[in-house]
Order: structure tokens, then C-alpha cells, then sequence
């Protein structure tokens, strides 16, 4: 009986230590040695910065349907099928929504998250909060209420059904995120690294994050207009200051490489997907145009942005030449501008300025500039 209690207790000591062997095993056996236990924040905001608009496979909403329903684009096959036709499709409707969250924000949450208590980390954790306000204001103002105070935080916090917040709250959480952000950066501490936007100069982003505060303010001035004025002059007040000269623009600097439009294009966030959509898969025969409808209200108003965001080339020249070559192009720019009435699109083709070859706007996707900010200045 003795005997055989103690080759019980032996088999449990076995037992046991293979156990914990076996578990030490699984998990050596399941860890990449080749992947790093954390992530530097500043190069999860490069990440995030770059995919922002070089994603092109989250651009096609862009082009297929909020150009075509805000009547800004029309022209290639893809506006005029989808929104130019009013056509229902989830996967290209929902592009915005699904990259974001399990992209971009995905970086930028969790960057925020493990730096919002290290006094050593203030100013790359401030640049997180003011970019993650970005981000999720493109996410809210397409498709309205989302989640926000807990999304990203599945294994943060373990929260995989993340609420949804009403756009009301989420813009209320807007002013307060970038207010905050904005008071605790400061200079002489840590210094941001990975920063493709403004080479990690701060109060540039304290520009930024207030410049933001007067867009917010405008879009919700029809539906609270005390709160849209008080947050104005806030904004305006604040520390930093808004941006006021095109030093300061907010600009995604992208590098000029090819896109094939095959599946590598999809994962390579280095160039301006953007502004390649807006040319058009196929640039000489199937490129998208200012539409009518929304350069004409420009014009019709003497907008003083109508020329700032538009060119206007004769299209004779485009049907016989390369799209490619902006040499060979005539731009009537100049004199549509002293025209007295708006000029006939039938001869006339309107195009943005993002599309235009320079490697400049090739290069870059705006976030704000400084003509937005005079813009709303003499709007209020």
C-alpha cells in the first residue's frame, strides 16, 4: 500500500514537470524570435501616416463613391458606376471603415495606449492623440456614429465588441482630445522620430491639432452654433496658434514609384495612392475629372479656392497627346480665370490639382493648409 503511494506521488511529480515542460516547449515553439516583443510609437506613426493615403486599396472609396456623391469627381468608369449610379456595393462602401480599424488606428491606439503614462513619452503620445482624432473624424464623418472611446482595445483591454459612440459625442471628445494633446506638449521633451509629416516638430502640430478644432467647429455650426463659436475662438486662442502660411501645411510626403494596379500596388504604402486613383487606372482614356456641377458653384461664387484645387486643359490637346506629358498640355487656367462667365466643359476638361505630374503634389496628400484656415476665418 506504501509501495504504491508513493509511485502515485512519483507519477504526479512526472506529470507535472512534462507538463511544465510541455507548456515551455509550446510556447518557445510559438514565438518568433525575429519579431520584437514591442514596437517603437514613433514607427507605428510612420505606419500609420503611410498608410493614410497610400493604401490603395482603402483609396477606391475615395474615388468610387465620395467624389461621385459630393458631385467633386466624375468621369472614369469607377465614379460613374458605383456612386455615380447611386450603386449599393458593401466591399467598396465599407473600405474606409475596415482598413482604419484593423490598420492604421490599430497602430496609433495601441501606441497611445503604452505611452499615456510615460512622463518620458508626452510629445509622441500628444502627435498619437491628434492624428487619432484625424483619423477617426474621416471614419465618423462618413459613416456617422462608430466606435471611438473603445475601439482598438481588444487585446488592450480585452473589449472585442467595442460600443458604438453617437457622432455627437465623438465630436465632443474631438475638442477635448486635441485641446489636452495641445497643452501637454512640450518641446523640451521628448523628441517625435518617426514623423513623415512635420519631421517631428511639435508645435507645428499644436498648429495642426487647432487648425482641426476650426474645421470641427464649422461642421457642427448649423446643428449647435453656440458650442461651433465657443470652439472657434478657442481654437484660435490656443497655444501654437492655428496654421496660417504654407510652412506649416500638414502634408503626407510620399516617394514617386511605379503602380502596376496588380495585388503588390495593394500592399506597398510608399507611394500616393490617392492621387494615382484620381488619375485613373488608365490615364489616357479613363481618367477622372472635376465635375461640372462642383467647379461651376466654385466659379459661379468667385471662390477664391477654385483655382487653388483645379486646372483647366483643352481637351483636343488630351485626346491627341499623352496624359503623361504635361508638357504637351495646354493649360486655359489663366484665361478662364478673366473669362466673364464660367467656361463651357464641353471644351474645356477641369481637373485637380493632385493629378497634375509635378512631383510635388505626386508626392504629397494634404491634411490642412493654410488657405482652409483664411477660408474660415472670413466664413465665421
Amino acid at each position: 500500500m506504501r509501495q504504491s503511494k508513493y509511485i502515485t506521488i512519483i507519477t504526479m511529480a512526472c506529470a507535472l514537470f512534462f507538463a511544465s515542460c510541455s507548456d515551455e516547449y509550446m510556447e518557445n515553439m510559438n514565438t518568433d524570435p525575429s519579431k520584437a516583443a514591442t514596437i517603437d510609437p514613433n514607427a507605428q506613426l510612420t505606419t500609420a501616416q503611410l498608410q493614410t493615403y497610400g493604401d490603395l486599396s482603402m483609396m477606391e472609396i475615395y474615388r468610387n463613391y465620395h467624389y461621385a456623391f459630393t458631385q467633386q469627381l466624375m468621369g472614369c468608369w469607377n465614379t460613374t458606376n458605383y456612386g455615380g449610379r447611386h450603386t449599393l456595393d458593401n466591399n467598396e462602401m465599407s473600405r474606409i471603415w475596415t482598413s482604419f480599424y484593423t490598420q492604421s488606428l490599430k497602430n496609433i491606439i495601441d501606441a497611445q495606449y503604452r505611452t499615456a503614462e510615460d512622463a518620458e513619452k508626452v510629445n509622441i503620445n500628444s502627435v498619437l492623440r491628434i492624428y487619432r482624432v484625424y483619423l477617426m473624424s474621416i471614419i465618423t464623418d462618413t459613416y456617422g456614429d462608430a466606435p471611438f472611446s473603445e475601439a482598438g482595445l481588444g487585446f488592450l483591454e480585452g473589449k472585442f465588441n467595442p460600443k458604438y459612440d453617437k457622432q455627437e459625442d465623438i465630436y465632443n471628445a474631438f475638442f477635448l482630445e486635441l485641446e489636452d494633446a495641445v497643452n501637454k506638449i512640450d518641446p523640451t521633451k521628448d523628441k517625435v522620430t518617426g514623423d513623415l509629416i512635420y519631421a517631428g516638430d511639435v508645435t507645428k502640430w499644436q498648429q495642426l491639432a487647432n487648425s482641426l478644432r476650426l474645421r470641427f467647429a464649422m461642421r457642427i455650426s448649423n446643428v449647435n452654433p453656440t458650442k461651433a463659436q465657443t470652439e472657434f475662438e478657442n481654437a484660435l486662442a490656443a497655444n501654437g496658434g492655428v496654421i496660417t502660411d504654407a510652412s506649416s501645411d500638414a502634408l503626407i510626403k510620399y516617394m514617386t514609384i511605379a503602380f502596376s494596379f496588380g495585388q503588390e500596388a495593394y500592399s506597398d504604402y510608399r507611394g500616393n495612392s490617392l492621387s494615382q486613383l484620381l488619375f485613373g487606372n488608365d490615364p489616357a482614356n479613363n481618367p477622372s475629372y472635376l465635375c461640372s456641377t462642383f467647379f461651376n458653384q466654385l466659379y459661379n461664387s468667385g471662390d477664391p479656392r477654385t483655382f487653388k484645387i483645379s486646372r483647366c486643359y483643352y481637351d483636343g490637346l488630351i485626346r491627341h497627346s499623352s496624359m503623361l506629358s504635361p508638357a504637351d498640355r495646354l493649360n486655359c487656367s489663366r484665361k478662364v480665370r478673366k473669362n466673364c462667365r464660367p467656361p463651357s466643359l464641353i471644351r474645356f476638361s477641369v481637373i485637380s490639382v493632385i493629378r497634375q505630374e509635378s512631383s510635388v503634389s505626386l508626392m504629397h496628400n494634404l491634411i490642412w493648409c493654410a488657405w482652409e484656415s483664411d477660408f474660415m476665418e472670413s466664413a465665421r
